[in-house]
């Protein structure tokens, strides 16, 4: 855990654009940054747990796959600029909420917690 901790501190003061700002809006929140200590905690510890190399390979390998889809909506989103009513209909469709800002501040906090992880996990 502790590389991983580190690994979000130095992305936060540098690299990739996108990515350092992930890491910055996540230090800089403390709840969000305990709800991901917690799940990326747990994660590890199944990485960990996994005795053989090769096995701990393959848990880590998949850990990064899962993080792929906790944040491919907003990267499609952002990617392809979904605004407006476009933007609420496709947020809509994967957290059916009637409130669109309910449904974009669920997605950004999946984001932030994926794509976390998934600079750790790379």
């Amino acid at each position: 855990m502790l590389e991983s901790e580190q690994a979000i501190t130095e992305h936060a003061h540098g690299g990739p654009l996108v990515t350092q700002r992930v890491c910055v809006q996540l230090l800089n929140e403390p709840t969000r940054y305990v709800r991901w200590h917690v799940r990326h905690e747990q994660r590890m510890g199944a990485v960990a747990d996994a005795r053989l190399r090769q096995r701990q390979i393959l848990a880590l390998r998949a850990f990064a796959l899962e993080q792929i889809h906790g944040s491919a909506l907003v990267r499609y989103l952002r990617d392809y600029r979904v605004v407006g009513e476009h933007r609420d209909r496709t947020l809509h469709h994967f957290f059916g909420v009637a409130d669109s800002r309910d449904a974009t501040i669920k997605a950004h906090r999946d984001y932030i917690l994926a794509a976390s992880s998934q600079v750790c996990a790379a």
